[in-house]
């Protein structure tokens, strides 16, 4: 069966997903809401997550642009049931392409990592394969798990110089008449 996608609007003062036009869209039908942590800089997530439990639905948060960004002293992606991360070559650290996929939920692990490989276990003998449900090919190689890996001592530093950056844009661009920077939600 296909699913319907609909879309919800966006504050126009911080450029992430409303909870309240998220509320309004929620449906008996409605099975996640998907937010995108625009430009870094966290969603209204304290919101998003009651809305999600109110409607018994999951919440995903797409983490691609904002890694090592928290909200509520807590790390992002950590909020959400599921949680996605880009390390595609223009991100703050790449493996060149791929991801990660987190989720509270560790019932969950044993479909995510079949669903990754085409709906294979790894190490299953392919003369003993049973395809239960129609998988993907999202999985990241060694060599490029192994690039991450090797980043990760040098990510906070990047990071703060990112935002340092992104704080002088700000600061030039406050300057400027007739323009106004995004706000940031706590």
């Amino acid at each position: 069966m296909w699913s319907k996608t609909y879309f919800a609007d966006v504050d126009p003062q911080t450029g992430n997903l409303d909870p309240t036009s998220v509320e309004a869209q929620v449906t008996p039908l409605t099975r996640a809401i998907v937010v995108v942590h625009y430009a870094g800089f966290p969603a209204n997530l304290r919101e998003l997550r009651r809305i999600a439990d109110k409607a018994g639905i999951a919440l995903i948060e797409d983490c691609a642009h904002a890694l090592g960004a928290r909200y509520d002293r807590n790390g992002i992606g950590t909020i959400g049931d599921y949680a996605i991360f880009s390390f595609q070559a223009i991100k703050h650290m790449t493996t060149v392409d791929g991801g990660i996929l987190t989720m509270r939920d560790s019932s969950n692990v044993a479909r995510a990592r079949k669903l990754r490989w085409f709906g294979l276990a790894k190490g299953v003998p392919r003369t003993e394969v049973d395809i239960q449900e129609l998988g993907f090919k999202y999985n990241m190689n060694n060599v490029a798990a192994t690039i991450g890996l090797a980043q990760l001592d040098a990510i906070e530093p990047l990071i703060s110089r990112h935002i340092e950056n992104g704080r002088f844009y700000d600061r030039q661009i406050s300057a400027i008449p007739g323009l106004q920077t995004t706000r940031i939600d706590p």
